[in-house]
């Protein structure tokens, strides 16, 4: 059967990168500095006499440690996904937003009205920054029904485009296969599998889950059956049925939603790229906490799908329905009782953050794991107005790594896991209060 519509984006090579620049953002080279020393924004870096300095909050004070140097490859022009998706292979610390004066920890809740805005500026200037930077573009094939509509997902390049250079100082997806498919197409899409260049023929079941009812399809985002280790290539099932809502007027403003909170999971997986991801708890499953893991995709679910701040602002009002209404689908992602019932106040809050910050495959069977989606997102809005709205994909990088959860909280935050929680949910209890419900 011949292929609708191809669109294939060689990832972008990177030439040797000057001395002045790591991993795609500018460092100075001008005074001297010294590890121990006074400086003054976290996530900084600096190059002196050879060696590399980074700004890291040590107790109240920030200062400067001496950091291990990237080493850049030089990338053959073939292009090779295996090389391009892991060239940035070294641990990245998140920039903290550009801002007069800085969100911490001790200011966090008396700032709590600037936070969406700041938080909205900064996923913008990400994306700018990073596609200025190169190198963050990720291979990928679409194909599209017979019976697809021609507007049904019809900005998908430009949407792909923001989430690959959001997502570029983290490791990247090797490759990129969508379906986009009405629901008559569903044996189109079932035998297209099996075709050569997709080849993934496993995958037939998810598209058959997905798709048992005409009008509601259903949309998956996952890692190709059989993924080899030390690779990561994602599969999608997109139907063509999603309607618009409260926060996304229009259909194409809903899909773009969908597939901008669904590639972060793709991202959050490829962090794992080492392990074998066949079993259904493998890579961030395994050791993730669950508000982390809806949080984030959320982060860009909300900011990326509109061009203004004050649509970013009611999507995120619309957000809360998960606190109006049980939420429960076959995959486990459930809410078993209307969150409007429940008191969410600070203790509430504190209790729910450490009970979801257990593994995935038991935090997944709990009847809270809906309120990822509103309290997790909450929290991660909170630490993007800190460390940056990279930051919660730093997280992951980190876990993937080995790094305890501990750890990696606290060289991407500042601040230990136990001290930041109860400020923490006394943000998200306030906020999730003046919500509309």
């Amino acid at each position: 059967m011949k292929r609708n519509l191809i669109r294939w984006l060689p990832a972008v090579l990177a030439p040797a990168l000057v001395a002045t620049t790591v991993l795609g953002f500018s460092v100075s080279a001008n005074a001297a500095v010294k590890a121990g020393a006074k400086c003054s924004m976290q996530g900084k870096v600096k190059d002196s006499k050879g060696a590399q300095f980074t700004c890291f909050k040590s107790g109240k004070k920030l200062v400067w440690k001496k950091s291990k140097k990237n080493k850049v490859s030089q990338l053959s022009p073939t292009p090779s996904t295996k090389t391009t998706s892991k060239a940035a292979a070294a641990l990245f610390m998140p920039l903290p937003p550009e801002i007069a004066t800085p969100v911490n920890w001790g200011n966090l809740l008396s700032r709590s009205n600037e936070i969406p805005s700041i938080v909205y500026q900064d996923v913008k200037k990400v994306v700018a920054r990073n596609r200025a930077a190169g190198n963050y573009k990720v291979p990928y094939d679409i194909y599209r029904g017979p019976n697809l509509n021609s507007e049904n997902y019809a900005d998908l390049d430009s949407w792909l485009d923001d989430l690959f250079a959001f997502s570029a100082r983290v490791y990247k997806p090797d490759k990129e296969i969508f379906l986009l498919f009405p629901y008559e197409d569903v044996d189109w899409a079932i035998n297209k599998l099996s075709d050569s260049e997709i080849n993934h023929p496993l995958y037939a079941d998810v598209i058959r889950g997905a798709n048992q009812d005409p009008s509601e399809q259903g949309s998956r985002q996952n890692t190709v059956p059989r993924n080899p280790k030390g690779s990561y290539t994602g599969i999608w099932s997109l139907g063509a049925t999603l309607r618009p809502s409260a926060g996304t007027p229009t259909k194409l403003l809903s899909e773009k939603a969908m597939v901008n909170h669904e590639y972060a999971h793709q991202v959050q997986q490829a962090q794992w790229f080492k392990d074998d991801l066949n079993g259904r708890f493998s890579g961030m499953s395994s050791n993730s906490p669950c508000w982390l893991v809806e949080g984030t995709p959320t982060l860009l679910e909300l900011v990326l799908t509109h061009s203004s701040e004050t649509a970013f602002k009611n999507n995120r009002a619309v957000r809360n329905i998960y606190l109006d209404q049980p939420l429960a689908t076959p995959l486990g992602n459930k809410t078993a009782e209307s969150a409007r019932d429940l008191l969410i106040d600070t203790a509430y809050v504190e209790k729910w953050l450490e009970e979801s910050s257990t593994t995935m495959p038991s935090c997944t069977q709990v009847p809270t794991y809906g309120l990822g989606y509103s309290l997790g997102y909450l929290a991660i809005e909170a630490l993007s107005a800190i460390s940056g709205a990279e930051s919660g994909f730093g997280l992951f990088q980190r876990l993937a790594d080995g790094q305890s959860w501990s750890k990696a909280f606290s060289d991407i935050y500042g601040i230990s896991w136990e001290l930041a929680k109860p400020i923490l949910a006394q943000y998200i209890a306030e906020n999730a209060v003046n919500l509309p419900r």
